[in-house]
């Protein structure tokens, strides 16, 4: 809900009814999350805020941690780490699929830890099913247009970088452009010099 909220309010209202430290920390549970679309969400709403209020909302999102679970998530190794996806897999293809991917790993989940819970398990295995099937038509739409570019194409959604690759240019556009972005951050700091500790902390781990 709140991230809806986010993405209707302008610039003043924002300021105004949402507390900063608050969607610090509702960002940093969604990534902790790591379920990759909830991900995706997050980084977006935290591009508005910093987009519309940056020295108001960077302090937060530095203090509660966002920042360097953003940074966890900047390059595809360290993307690859963060959500239990093996070194050797390309996440970079565009025949990748996070939700698959996701799906499969609660479903060995679920045979493994819960053996005898047949409506997980078929849940799963339903969702499974539904979501390669999902794929085959979206791939077999895609050969049909090919050589035309959509709208789609243009955006990056359907027919452009897959959801992976989405996260790992959002994120990395997020610390080029403040939490690693060294004339921000020493205005930042001149703006709020109790954030002086947190930015080095941050510069250390990074």
């Amino acid at each position: 809900m709140i991230d809806r909220v986010i993405a209707l309010l302008d610039n003043e209202l924002l300021r105004d009814f949402i507390e900063p430290k608050q969607v610090a920390n509702f960002v940093f549970q969604i990534i902790k999350t790591k379920h990759s679309q909830s991900i995706c969400v997050a980084l977006q709403m935290t591009r508005k805020v910093l987009d519309s209020h940056p020295m108001t909302y960077a302090v937060p999102l530095i203090r509660e941690g966002v920042s360097q679970l953003i940074a966890n998530i900047s390059t595809e190794q360290q993307f690859k780490a963060f959500l239990g996806i093996s070194a050797n897999t390309d996440v970079t293809d565009r025949s990748f699929d996070l939700d698959i991917h996701e799906v499969k790993e609660a479903l060995h989940f679920a045979r493994t830890s819960n053996p005898d819970d047949h409506a997980m398990r078929d849940f799963y295995e339903r969702k499974l099913l539904e979501l390669v099937e999902k794929q085959k038509r979206g791939t077999g739409s895609a050969s049909k247009k090919k050589g035309v570019v959509s709208a789609t194409d243009q955006t990056g959604t359907e027919e452009g970088p897959n959801l992976a690759v989405r996260i790992i240019g959002q994120a990395q556009a997020l610390l080029a452009d403040y939490f690693e972005n060294k004339t921000f951050l020493a205005d930042l700091n001149a703006h709020s010099p109790s954030t002086k500790l947190q930015l080095s902390l941050f510069g250390e781990l990074t």
